[in-house]
Parts: structure tokens; C-alpha cells; sequence
């Protein structure tokens, strides 16, 4: 049988014990430091002191937070860093965590950036729905009512906090008149491949890791 080949993308990979050569060794001692810092090498880490050990190591919460949102409803969290065969008991497997970290440090070192591009693609976004209201109220509709595909965000504070749903994807893409050209059944593609779990909307996380994904990161 044909051994997978490895992507050099850290963003494409699955973890296997292949993976160490993508992992920068700074961004290792960093974790390694850390690890010790806060007596790991004394106990066990559990599920439960992942979250911590994220914010110890200055990874922005909107990152923790919103990839924790990429779990399926009532999952527990950090369970794919579980030492095999000890899922019962949470214990988490450290090449596991340096593995995960590091793809969270370099979205930590090009957070600015990350957040430049989505902050582009929500004002264009926000355009496009400002003028697809104003054709409808123009053209009107039979019920009297306007189309507002963007009502999952209403009351959203800060811009990290928004979604891409289907329906955004769409006003943009026939804003850039790319309709003729990009069909219903691709757009859903494109959500759901930048997405985890095949959640209908793509999230601040996942628009970071297909940056990643995309090697637009440092």
C-alpha cells in the first residue's frame, strides 16, 4: 500500500508522527517552556487545562473561542488531543498539543493580518448587502418585505464575531458578477470546505485556517 504523501503545509496536515518536520523548532521550545512552566511535567494536562494553556501561550481567545465553536454541539473539547486508548480519562497527548499549538501560534503571529483581511471581506460584504436592500426596496417585492439574508449577525459586537452563511457568499458573489460562473451547488462547497463539521457558516477560525490552508501566512 502507498504511503500518504505529506503536505508541507502544516494547515493541510493530519496529525502523524511524520509531522514533526513541520513544526518550527522555535514555536516548539516556546511550548515546551511553557509546558513546564506550569508543571506539566509533574501531572498530567487534561482536557480541562487546554483553554488555559492556550492563553498562557498569548493566543488571542478569539481564536480559542471560536475554534472551540467548530466542535459539534455537546463535544468535549480538545478530545482529538487525548492520548489514544485514554479518552475516559482526558489525559492529553503532548506531541498532540505541540502539533495543535503551533498551528494557533502562527495564526497568533499574523492575527493583524488575519484580521486586515476578514475585516476587507466583511466591509465588501456589507456593501454588497447595502446594495442588493436598496434594489429590492427600488423593485420591491410581492410581500412588502426585504430579503436579509444576514440576520444570523444582527446584534453582533465586534467584527471577529461575524459569519459567513451561504446567502453572504452569494450577494457577494453576484455583486462581482461571478454568478453566471459560480453555481449554488459550489458556493455550498466552498462553505462547507471552510468550515468543520459541516456547519452552514464560516467563522473567524476557520477563515484563519484557510488562510493557512491557502499559505497566505507566515
Amino acid at each position: 500500500m502507498n504511503k500518504r504523501k505529506q503536505s508541507k503545509n502544516l494547515f493541510l496536515s493530519e496529525y502523524d508522527i511524520d509531522v514533526k518536520n513541520l513544526i518550527r523548532s522555535d514555536y516548539e521550545d516556546e511550548i515546551l517552556t511553557k509546558y513546564f512552566e506550569s508543571g506539566f511535567d509533574e501531572k498530567d494536562m487534561n482536557t480541562e487545562d487546554v483553554y488555559d494553556f492556550l492563553i498562557s501561550l498569548e493566543v488571542p481567545t478569539i481564536f480559542v473561542d471560536k475554534y472551540c465553536e467548530t466542535l459539534p454541539e455537546n463535544d468535549s473539547k480538545f478530545m482529538d488531543l487525548v492520548v489514544p486508548g485514554l479518552e475516559d480519562d482526558g489525559i492529553i497527548d503532548f506531541d498532540r498539543l505541540v502539533f495543535f499549538c503551533c498551528k494557533l501560534l502562527v495564526l497568533r503571529n499574523n492575527f493583524d493580518y488575519i484580521e486586515k483581511f476578514w475585516k476587507v471581506f466583511i466591509t465588501y460584504l456589507d456593501r454588497a448587502k447595502e446594495k442588493s436592500n436598496n434594489q429590492q426596496k427600488q423593485s420591491g417585492r410581492q410581500d412588502g418585505t426585504l430579503f436579509d439574508p444576514f440576520m444570523r449577525n444582527r446584534g453582533v459586537k465586534s467584527v471577529c464575531d461575524r459569519e459567513i452563511t451561504y446567502p453572504d457568499l452569494k450577494t457577494v458573489i453576484k455583486s462581482l458578477k461571478l454568478d453566471d460562473k459560480i453555481n449554488d451547488s459550489l458556493m455550498i462547497d466552498m462553505i462547507a470546505n471552510g468550515s468543520d463539521n459541516a456547519r452552514p457558516f464560516v467563522n473567524f477560525f476557520d477563515f484563519s485556517v484557510l488562510l493557512g490552508k491557502m499559505d497566505e501566512l507566515q
